[in-house]
């Protein structure tokens, strides 16, 4: 049940307990940390925020910021795995590092690659980044 002090984690559904003026929220399950829902977007405004990000996937510096994601696949999969890429948004470096290396990456964002097939592929989560 959820109140004031605790939130559902949007990533693993456990329970998330306050952790910051009751504007964030830290799961105990998945150590990951969101917003409250009263502070969600709407779709139209969310929408409008992504389309203001500058994801240029040929910029070097923001292939190194991804970095940690890419090495941690790259470290755990070969190019014979296939992946998804899931809110890729407007551009992603991660896929574009890791297609480079010939990696079967296939993107999935509500806004910007709208496959609502690929999410009923039936997949073994292995692998998750910490």
């Amino acid at each position: 049940m959820e109140n004031d002090l605790t939130q559902s984690c949007p990533l693993c559904y456990s329970t998330g307990e306050v952790l910051s003026n009751k504007i964030f929220f830290l799961c105990h399950a998945c150590k990951g940390i969101f917003r409250s829902k009263q502070f969600f977007l709407d779709s139209a405004e969310e929408k409008s925020r992504y389309e203001k990000h500058n994801n240029d996937v040929h910029d070097k510096k923001y292939q190194q910021f991804v970095a940690p994601i890419t090495e941690a696949v790259l470290s755990e999969y070969n190019s014979t795995h296939t992946g998804l890429d899931f809110g890729a948004g407007t551009g992603s470096a991660i896929s574009k590092v890791l297609k480079d290396l010939e990696y079967a990456i296939e993107l999935y964002d509500p806004f910007f690659h709208n496959h609502p097939d690929l999410l009923k592929k039936n997949t073994t989560i292995s692998y998750a980044v910490k």
